[in-house]
C-alpha cells in the first residue's frame, strides 16, 4: 500500500470516528433524537419484506393502497389539529410526500420513510401513528 493510500485510509477512519462521536453528542443533548431513530427502526423491522427484490421492486397495488389510506387517515388527524407546531408540520408534510409518492419507491423505501415519520410523530403529543394503526386493525 502507498503512503497516500494509507493516509487517506487514515483520514477515512478518523472522519468516521469523528461522526460517531457526533452522533454520541448528539443523542446525549437530544434525547428525542435517539428515541426517534429508535422508534423508526423499530416501525422498519416490524414491517420491512426481506425478499431480495424488496429494495428494488414497488409494493404491489393492494399494498400500495392499504399504505395511501392509512397515510391519508394521519394526515386527516394531523390537519384537524388546531395547535400544530413547527415539528407537526414537518410531519404532515412528510406524510403528505409520502402518500403521492408511495406508487414510485420500493417497498422497502416505504417501510424506512414510515418508519422515520413514525419515529418522529412518536414523540410527538398527537400520537398519530399509534391511533391509526389501531384504528385499521394493523
Amino acid at each position: 500500500m502507498t503512503n497516500e493510500i494509507k493516509h487517506g485510509s487514515n483520514k477515512l477512519v478518523e472522519w468516521f470516528e469523528v461522526v460517531q462521536k457526533y452522533n454520541s453528542l448528539h443523542e446525549l443533548y437530544y434525547p428525542e433524537a435517539a428515541l426517534e431513530k429508535k422508534y423508526a427502526e423499530e416501525f422498519y423491522n416490524k414491517f420491512k419484506i426481506d425478499d431480495a427484490s424488496a429494495d428494488n421492486n414497488p409494493l404491489d397495488e393492494q399494498r400500495q393502497i392499504e399504505f395511501y389510506t392509512l397515510l391519508e387517515f394521519f394526515e386527516e388527524r394531523i390537519i384537524s389539529l388546531n395547535d400544530r407546531d413547527e415539528k407537526v408540520n414537518e410531519i404532515l408534510e412528510e406524510t403528505a410526500s409520502l402518500k403521492t409518492d408511495v406508487h414510485l419507491l420500493t417497498q422497502n423505501t416505504v417501510g424506512r420513510q414510515m418508519g422515520k415519520n413514525k419515529g418522529k410523530n412518536h414523540n410527538e403529543r398527537t400520537r398519530i401513528c399509534e391511533e391509526g394503526f389501531f384504528f385499521h386493525g394493523r
